[in-house]
């Protein structure tokens, strides 16, 4: 699902030389208003045949791509007359994502090629239908970001695949990401329900059950390409809580047979990961898990929460491999995102004229739904709520971006 987008009201299209013919150009503005860069050379030959249909954004053809992309985008929404939540960035080059996220607009990679792990769009479109379905609303985006806003319905969605290099491996691994995860340093987190669950689901157990539902639903679907014989987790150190087998018990009784935790475990301890670079987490893990249990030929589902460089999991995967396995399929809930924007003091007041608290996410205890309540309900008893969409509309309406700024150096 677009994290900052309320409305889809406008789309600003990079690339479109490269990906659009000039007939389903036509057919996409009959659907919504479009902004197009367009290389300065193609302008007449485009504006002859799209001209009425579409606010074209004339750029110079730079073969390197070190231009910014925001002052055409900033450009393309002064001319449709919109805001960064009612705006998606449409494009071919997931190098431009980043820009894109920093002015607070939707993200639209197309084709579905795999981007970088650390700044994954809101949409990986590999066809025109699948763009048509993302403006239609019928496509919700990644599994798991979606449930977790929509947990009393059943949810339609997909994953994607990040990378964990091989050559750290030394056997490919296959990787089914539900979703993102941001950092609480990130301003998305605060809103972003999957974020915001992972983080409870270490406090509490309200979340089990949803992330039960998340790991069956991959189960089922794997299952049906191919055999699994068991399913695990990454274990915890020497001494802690099993936290994930928590979620793998809730899947439904068909499931809990494959899961079987004594298959791979951590011999020692192991120093917190959170400020290590990507190299330091892969010396902090290497040599900690072993599987004891003959695998041959086996094909295990291995699960983890949130992965951010893949350290954990790849080791997880070559002590499962070593032992035997013919297949490692590892399955995460989220895939940490790098911080990009930077933290803007943006909340909600609580709407108590007595009570000058701010609104935040939190969770019902009985069904685990999402809702914003008064940050000060413990300590004044304030009640203040408000439902999830609600509030997440409200923070995204904040976003906005002075779009005259940075776009005089544009020439038309």
């Amino acid at each position: 699902m677009f994290t900052e987008l309320n409305e889809l009201k406008g789309l600003i299209v990079n690339d479109i030389s490269l990906y659009f013919g000039v007939e389903y150009v036509k057919e996409l503005a009959d659907k919504l208003p479009l902004a197009c860069m367009v290389p300065q050379q193609e302008v007449r030959t485009w504006s002859s045949q799209v001209g009425s249909h579409c606010v074209l954004l004339p750029c110079e053809e730079q073969p390197d791509k070190l231009f910014s992309i925001q002052p055409f985008v900033k450009r393309g929404m002064l001319e449709l007359g919109i805001q960064p939540y009612e705006c998606a960035y449409l494009t071919t080059d997931s190098e431009t994502i980043p820009e894109a996220i920093q002015l607070r607009v939707g993200t639209i990679l197309s084709p579905n090629t795999a981007p970088p792990n650390h700044w994954v769009p809101d949409f990986l479109v590999g066809s025109k239908s699948e763009l048509n379905d993302v403006i239609s609303r019928d496509n919700m985006g990644y599994f798991a970001e979606s449930l977790a806003v929509h947990t009393p319905s059943p949810v339609k969605g997909c994953g994607f695949s990040p990378r964990i290099p091989e050559r750290m491996v030394g056997w490919p691994i296959e990787v089914i990401a539900l979703g993102r995860y941001f950092t609480v340093e990130d301003q998305r987190s605060q809103k972003h329900a999957l974020s915001r669950r992972i983080i409870d689901s270490k406090r509490t157990e309200r979340q089990d059950a949803l992330f039960g539902r998340m790991l069956e639903s991959v189960v089922e679907y794997r299952m049906k390409q191919q055999k699994i014989d068991y399913v695990t987790r990454v274990p915890p150190r020497p001494g802690q809580p099993d936290r994930l087998l928590r979620f793998l018990n809730k899947m439904k009784a068909d499931y809990i047979p494959l899961v079987k935790p004594e298959i791979l475990e951590c011999v020692t301890g192991y120093p917190s990961q959170k400020n290590m670079s990507a190299i330091e987490r892969w010396q902090n893990v290497a040599g900690k898990f072993v599987s004891r249990s003959h695998l041959a030929g086996k094909h295990v589902v291995l699960f983890d929460d949130v992965m951010t460089v893949g350290a954990t999991l790849g080791e997880c995967s070559r002590a499962l491999l070593s032992a035997g396995c013919s297949r490692v399929t590892a399955v995460v809930l989220g895939i940490t995102q790098r911080r990009i924007l930077p933290y803007a003091d943006q909340f909600i007041h609580c709407q108590d004229a007595n009570c000058k608290g701010r609104l935040v996410l939190r969770f019902r205890a009985n069904d685990a739904s999402a809702f914003w309540g008064c940050e000060n309900w413990r300590h004044t008893g304030c009640k203040c709520s408000m439902p999830y969409i609600v509030g997440w509309r409200k923070l995204n309406e904040l976003n906005t971006v002075d779009i005259y700024e940075d776009i005089t150096d544009i020439e038309f």
